[in-house]
């Protein structure tokens, strides 16, 4: 592949970017703090986060993503509008013409305990009998009424979230299994018994199973070994 004249230039500005960004923060090296060498060194820290998700289907990863982005837009007006609000009120400056839309609501919706979105999906995925549409039912029974949240009616499985960006459906097929996130009973024993002492100690208080995983490491090959030679056995005893 050939780069065009405009490629080659797009490419250089955005390898030049950081380099220009350094250049402007970074002091001059050739002078010293109070005269005796001690350079003054300044930063930024760049936070780069997935944005705001709304697709033709969303799911549990797509919740998650909003809920951070609802976290970080509520940091923003705390600090923003919220505490200069507040400093304006003692100073008794009129702040009145100020308006924001403050999504502290809704995190309490999500964060609540002991009833919020992400308590009773912790709590339904405790229960062996839980499911995404038993979860859906109990968002709906204590938050059916919340201005942040609406279920579909004619689904148990959809429900909508008011957030401040926009209304979006999630589809909760699936978000128990992926809350619960666990790893098979056998992965758990091989971590258990692993040569490595820190993926021990990682492990040490899981399940007990690491005597049944040794145990199947033991007898793996030779059930291998019976079920690869079984049919040359079978043809010597027919010959």
């Amino acid at each position: 592949h050939t780069h065009t004249h405009t490629e080659s230039s797009s490419t250089l500005n955005a390898l030049s970017t950081p380099r220009k960004i350094n250049g402007l923060l970074a002091p001059d090296t050739r002078r010293s703090s109070y005269g005796f060498g001690l350079m003054q060194w300044r930063q930024i820290g760049i936070l780069d986060i997935f944005g705001f998700e709304h697709f033709e289907t969303n799911s549990f990863e797509q919740w998650c993503i909003n809920l951070a982005n609802e976290q970080l837009q509520n940091f923003f007006n705390t600090h923003i509008f919220r505490c200069e609000l507040e400093e304006y009120e003692r100073e008794n400056v009129s702040g009145a013409c100020i308006t924001y839309q403050d999504n502290k609501p809704l995190l309490d919706m999500f964060l609540g305990k002991p009833i919020g979105l992400l308590s009773l999906l912790n709590e339904e995925s405790h229960f062996p009998r839980g499911s995404d549409t038993s979860l859906v039912d109990k968002f709906v029974q204590h938050f059916g009424g919340h201005a942040g949240f609406r279920g579909a009616p004619g689904s148990r499985e959809l429900f909508t979230i008011i957030h401040y960006a926009g209304e979006v459906e999630y589809l909760a097929s699936g978000f128990l299994e992926k809350n619960r996130d666990t790893l098979a009973p056998g992965v758990i024993g091989m971590l258990q018994i692993s040569d490595q002492a820190v993926i021990r100690a990682m492990f040490e208080d899981s399940s007990n199973v690491a005597a049944d995983a040794k145990q199947t490491t033991n007898t793996l090959r030779p059930r291998r070994k019976r079920v690869c030679t079984w049919p040359v056995e079978r043809k010597k005893e027919n010959g």
